[in-house]
């Protein structure tokens, strides 16, 4: 009766066993998933911020040429910042624009006006439609 017992112990212990070894491998396997998705949205991060330095200029200029453009790069950096949860198009643009020596524009205003005033309507815009970009 004792060595029965024992018997049907160590199937069970080598059964708990091999089901705790399981357990453990299936979380080193999600801890694994997790840091590479962490890893490829780091990297997507990183690679949308390179596709988003490689237009600010162009947006920059659109803003200066083009009086509608003010309000459609709102509207984008309001979609980004609402339904994306990322503000940081609307900063960068922002910050894009402030780089402009005011000297430049000073210059600019006296040739043609226009792009002086698309500017501060486009800043206008955003102060009124997106406070918290225009904060930080």
């Amino acid at each position: 009766l004792d060595s029965a017992t024992h018997s049907g112990a160590l199937p069970a212990a080598v059964a708990e066993a091999e089901e705790a070894k399981e357990e453990e491998e299936g979380q080193e396997s999600e801890e694994g998933a997790e840091k590479s998705a962490e890893a490829d949205e780091m990297n997507n991060h990183v690679a949308a911020d390179s596709k988003l330095d490689a237009l600010l200029p162009a947006f920059v200029d659109t803003i200066n040429k083009q009086e509608a453009a003010s309000s459609v790069l709102v509207d984008a950096a309001i979609y980004a910042s609402q339904a994306l949860g990322n503000s940081s198009f609307g900063k960068e643009l922002v910050n894009e624009l402030a780089k402009v020596d005011p000297r430049d524009y000073k210059l600019q205003q006296q040739s043609d006006a226009q792009g002086v005033k698309n500017v501060a309507s486009f800043f206008i815009d955003m102060a009124e439609r997106l406070p918290q970009v225009m904060a930080s």
